[in-house]
């Protein structure tokens, strides 16, 4: 198998990668896949916009952090730590950064848990499709493959990738389907299941986890924990790959124990104007001024309702104590 250019063309003399194409591809439609699904839930254009214009670059910050924390070598120097363009980004550290800056920005705008929860689980659906489009950038820079193949049947692609006059293992390809699978699998539940609240979020840790947990067993170039005292013992992927797979078990346990407060039907959403402040706490709550104003109009005519028949029923009582008296 051929292997392909690394560089798809130059812009005044600076080399654009086939990599970072994909990339940018998987990065597009992941969040056109995310504003979709989180508008047809009601939220507005222009607080996810908000949302993703500061998580995905905190996630690029955190993908290129985690490579160096665990890959750091003592030749380099700190102008090393910036070279992005020689590769080194952990899609882990994207991962986690993206979703904790998600979480603090919906705390900032004032989201409640509930909303939160919705937002994220529109998120990784965007997620797990731009993952499985970047990893065809692996294949393009011949990186992140397994096992070298020396059975001559198997010497073939998918399942092998030819790489450096030999066949390795295809890991970038397994997980690039893996992925696909997740994502056709969480958009058919986002979509279908609207008032179960956080589960397509923890769904996404739990298939990911155990994907990339199997996967990374067979890749070459696989990141160690404490690589200089333990050796080629703990891939830090697998054991994150595992608190992912717990967080997403012990997430599904929390969200069907607390179930009246998270479950509901998500489409009402669509219903409420979240630019408003609410009357009662004066914070973007996601429930309107007129919404509020008709939910107290309908307290108040309610309690006016049931003085009346207090009344009516006071009266009856001292009309027939009365007549009973004469």
């Amino acid at each position: 198998m051929p292997s392909i250019d690394r560089v798809a063309f130059e812009v005044f003399g600076i080399a654009i990668y086939w990599y970072a194409i994909i990339i940018v591809v998987g990065m597009i439609l992941g969040v056109m896949v995310a504003m979709l699904l989180t508008k047809r839930r009601g939220f507005k254009t222009d607080d996810i916009m908000d949302i993703l214009l500061f998580t995905i670059p905190i996630a690029i910050i955190g993908a290129r952090l985690y490579y160096v924390v665990f890959a750091w070598d003592d030749s380099w120097t700190f102008m090393d730590i910036f070279q992005t363009r020689d590769g080194g980004l952990a899609i882990y550290g994207a991962v986690l950064a993206g979703i904790i800056t998600a979480y603090f920005v919906c705390r900032y705008k004032k989201f409640t848990w509930r909303q939160i929860l919705q937002i994220i689980d529109c998120l990784v659906v965007g997620l797990i499709l731009g993952q499985a489009i970047g990893r065809w950038g692996n294949f393009i820079n011949q990186e992140a493959f397994g096992n070298l193949i020396t059975n001559t049947s198997l010497m073939f692609f998918p399942y092998g990738v030819f790489v450096n006059g030999s066949w390795y293992q295809a890991t970038f390809f397994y997980e690039s389907m893996w992925n696909f699978v997740g994502f056709a699998a969480l958009l058919y539940f986002t979509l279908k299941y609207t008032k179960i609240t956080g589960i397509s979020t923890c769904a996404y840790f739990i298939f990911y986890g155990i994907g990339r947990f199997f996967i990374e067993g067979l890749r070459s170039d696989s990141l160690y924990f404490l690589k200089d005292l333990l050796g080629e013992v703990i891939r830090v992927s697998q054991v994150l790959s595992l608190l992912l797979i717990a967080l997403g078990v012990v997430g599904i346990f929390l969200i069907f124990k607390y179930k009246q407060y998270l479950m509901g039907d998500s489409d009402k959403l669509a219903k409420v104007d979240c630019s408003g402040e609410c009357s009662c706490c004066g914070s973007s709550c996601g429930v309107s001024n007129d919404t509020t104003a008709e939910t107290i109009s309908t307290i108040e005519t309610t309690e006016t309702t049931d003085t009346t028949d207090t009344t009516e029923t006071v009266e009856t009582v001292e009309a027939e104590n009365t007549t009973e008296e004469k």
